[in-house]
């Protein structure tokens, strides 16, 4: 393990900052780190963290930049009405899709590029204020179902099956032909996905009565498609936490701060609930308003993450770098929406679900595999 380096500076009273947590601001394999900069706007970094250049102004913290999975130079913004792409190597800019029935579109700022790199959940706004959430898909520029919502909501998230994932006081809810209630209360969440699926990793701090009574002012991993709950660490009730995900793995991480001596740590939990390791402490004692939160976001490899962390002026931001250890990350199938096969008798199932049946497993060149049971 490396020694955390800070890797902006600053002007005094202004802020270099990490977006959000559970967006990575790490280009395909981290040729790239995106951090905000004063007036909105974001700096081009390496991704070992030397400063390049500030991106066009168009590109904004408004805009939700979204890198590719694939394309190391390549991400996708909004831009009023209009879904756009950007080339860093040509500095070009063009219109994916224009939304032309509504006033403007948003992600709400938490919702990173699906998981297949084919899929942005958005929420479009009527010219009469209604808002309509929905998943678009790039490849075909085509809209999926549209849910409109009448009560106000604070965050929009993607599953590994390209469902909506919607967070409003009342609880978060996937959103689709079978939508389900994951939690009857709000709260910071990161999706990501196991050996087993689909997970919506979840701070339970509102939740009462408490489904897991031993984890207070915990962090939860819930299955997405039953909403099994499984307790990954509790922290002190005078800290609240970010979580972030690499793109697979055994393991998640959390940051934590407060106004506390406890505060502002950094942890590895293991998505089983099986153990936990304090990285760093010390990471940000003292936060006084939101840029300061730490919203420590892991590039999509699991191999470095960055976070955000007050000066000791108590009001200049910069962003910190940890160099993680290389851990082996599993090739895991996405989260599968419905089986099918094209072998009679069998169905396809997520890896490892066999439990047991007669199956077929079919090999790829990606090292990636498919099961199907018997029925």
């Amino acid at each position: 393990m490396q020694t955390p380096v800070r890797i902006s500076n600053a002007l005094p009273g202004t802020t270099v900052g990490v977006e959000y947590s559970t967006i990575s601001p790490f280009s395909f394999k981290n040729k790239w780190l995106l951090l905000t900069h004063p007036g909105g706007f974001f700096g081009l970094y390496t991704g070992d963290g030397v400063f390049i250049r500030e991106l066009p102004s168009v590109i904004d913290t408004s805009s939700r930049p979204r890198w590719d999975r694939r394309n190391p130079d390549q991400l996708t913004y909004l831009n009023g009405k209009e879904l756009c792409r950007y080339c860093l190597a040509e500095d070009r800019h063009e219109s994916i899709y224009r939304f032309a029935e509504y006033a403007s579109i948003d992600d709400e700022g938490e919702a990173d590029i699906s998981l297949d790199n084919n899929h942005r959940v958005l929420c479009g706004t009527l010219p009469n204020g209604q808002q309509e959430v929905f998943v678009f898909e790039l490849s075909t520029h085509t809209k999926g179902p549209v849910f409109a919502q009448a009560q106000p909501f604070d965050g929009l998230k993607i599953t590994g099956a390209n469902e909506p994932i919607l967070s409003k006081a009342s609880g978060i809810f996937v959103l689709g032909p079978h939508q389900r209630q994951l939690t009857t209360t709000n709260g910071h969440a990161c999706v990501g996905r196991d050996a087993n699926g689909g997970i919506l990793l979840w701070t339970n701090s509102n939740e009462n009565p408490v489904t897991l009574p031993s984890f207070p002012n915990g962090v939860v991993k819930m299955r997405t498609a039953d909403g099994h709950q499984t307790g990954l660490i509790s922290v002190p009730w005078t800290d609240a936490v970010d979580i972030t995900m690499p793109e697979s793995g055994d393991a998640c991480f959390v940051s934590t701060y407060g106004g506390t001596e406890h505060s502002g740590k950094l942890y590895r939990v293991k998505l089983d609930g099986s153990a936990n390791t304090l990285l760093l402490d010390g990471i940000n004692h003292d936060v006084k308003n939101y840029d300061g939160q730490p919203k420590a976001a892991v590039s999509r490899d699991g191999s470095r993450i960055v976070w955000s962390a007050t000066e000791p002026d108590g009001v200049t931001v910069n962003t910190w770098m940890l160099q993680l250890e290389s851990l082996p990350i599993p090739t895991v199938l996405p989260e599968l929406k419905v089986t099918g096969s094209p072998f009679p008798g069998f169905s396809r199932v997520p890896a490892s679900a066999f439990g047991g049946k007669d199956y077929i497993v079919v090999f790829h060149a990606d090292q990636t595999f498919e099961e199907y049971v018997e029925d």
